[in-house]
């Protein structure tokens, strides 16, 4: 669909676009719909690093988890060995 075929005022009237508005930050709906993509992109590129962030989280968290075990164990396996001394 080339930008002449491009039904702005609906899609911007789809994505809460008022032509109505009469207010300082009064758009036309070619701008309003513009914006709205370009926000949608650094949104969805900061979703990606947060969702990235959030993986390597998870994954030092279970790391620390399993670490902890292991400490803990060995930890109860001296104690017991101390008592039956």
């Amino acid at each position: 669909m080339t930008e002449v075929e491009r039904d702005y005022e609906a899609e911007a009237s789809e994505q809460g676009w008022n032509k109505d508005f009469d207010g300082p930050n009064k758009t036309d709906a070619k701008t309003f719909v513009e914006r709205g993509e370009q926000i949608a992109g650094i949104l969805k590129s900061k979703n990606t690093k947060l969702e990235d962030r959030l993986h390597r989280l998870e994954q030092s968290n279970k790391q620390f988890g399993e670490y902890h075990k292991k400490t803990l164990e060995s930890q109860v396996r001296k104690t017991a060995e101390t008592i039956k001394e």
